[in-house]
């Protein structure tokens, strides 16, 4: 049960890892340095280091690991 919440857990915050770069949400594409909190500042510290683009290809790029890795946390549940 513990692993099928983590599961879905992953799939949802992969998915909005996804849908909000995609929509430009400032959350995951540029958010402010000023008043970020805990959970912004690697997203602040990608940006000032590599940019806005590298920052859209990385949360893509993590999106899908996080869902992918559910997924695959799922299958090992159900079908092994």
């Amino acid at each position: 049960m513990v692993s099928l919440i983590f599961s879905l857990l992953l799939i949802g915050y992969g998915g909005a890892f996804i849908i909000g770069t995609k929509k430009k949400w400032p959350f995951f594409v540029c958010p402010d340095e000023k008043s970020a909190n805990i959970f912004e500042q690697a997203q602040v510290s990608l940006k000032k280091v590599f940019g806005e683009d590298f920052l859209v290809s990385y949360n893509y790029l993590a999106g899908t690991a996080l869902v992918g890795v559910g997924i695959w946390n799922l299958m090992g549940e159900f079908i092994f």
